[in-house]
């Protein structure tokens, strides 16, 4: 296969032959090759395939810590740019929603689980889907328009974090010059991709019986995507993405606290 070859072709090459942006060349062909994978219906294979391109980033590519964001050996274990941070944002969140669409499916695969991880699809995509979310809120509340929660001292009040008030992220994400957009169904840095994640999280939370917490998240998807007191008008897509938020799922939950 083209694209396997082409993997396997990238990682005999120095990242150096793949500047600007190796590692940003390297998860593209990861994308590809998975989204392949996915539209013949080799869900576990999709999976695999961007775990290990996720991988390439280093074992902590999205912590809050800026020093911790080291790259895996091919890279040359060096300390990943913010373009890097958001693309394995974007493939924490498609392997969440890649576990989470494994754990209903009609014929059940087997998780391929690491031995320093989770054990079966559920719990697999909890985990990219919050460290996704956690990543994103910080990354929005660390731009201009974002609002940090300020004071120091254990009296200090902090403000309330509101996502769709506070959190501010892009539109979209453009990719560095010279690359080609691969869009990742459900791996989107944007506060479309951040309230689609929200909701995800909340099924997942009323699957496992968490049901206040399905219930919140789903209330703060619905303020991601149409942001209260905004004065501008949400884009289209944003209005379209709120409006397939399950409301009957939201007051039943709600009901059940």
């Amino acid at each position: 296969m083209l694209t396997s070859r082409a993997l396997a072709a990238a990682h005999a090459l120095p990242p150096s032959e793949l500047d600007p942006d190796p590692l940003l060349k390297l998860s593209g062909i990861y994308i590809t090759y998975a989204s392949f994978l996915e539209e013949t219906n080799d869900r576990q294979a999709a999976y695999k395939t961007l775990r290990e391109g996720l991988a390439q980033f280093g074992a902590s590519p999205l912590s809050t810590d800026l020093s911790a964001r080291v790259s895996g050996s091919w890279a040359g274990s060096r300390v990943l740019t913010q373009e890097d941070h958001i693309r394995a944002i974007g493939l924490s969140q498609k392997l969440g929603h890649l576990a989470l669409q494994s754990s209903s499916a009609a014929r059940a695969q087997v998780y391929p689980a690491l031995d320093d991880g989770p054990k079966n699809w559920l719990d697999a995509s909890e985990k990219h889907l919050s460290d996704a979310l956690t990543a994103m809120l910080h990354l929005g509340l660390s731009q201009p328009g974002g609002s940090a929660p300020s004071g120091t001292g254990s009296d200090a009040k902090r403000p309330k974090i509101v996502a769709g008030r506070d959190v501010d992220l892009p539109d979209g994400f453009a990719a560095p010059a010279g690359e080609e957009v691969v869009d990742i169904q459900g791996g989107m840095v944007d506060k479309r991709g951040l309230g689609v994640t929200m909701e995800a999280l909340a099924e997942i939370y009323a699957r496992k019986g968490e049901h206040g917490i399905a219930g919140n998240l789903l209330i703060q998807a619905i303020s991601t995507l149409l942001p209260p007191k905004s004065e501008e008008r949400p884009p289209i897509a944003d209005q379209c993405q709120a409006a397939m938020v399950r409301l009957p799922d939201l007051l039943r939950i709600v009901c059940t606290r």
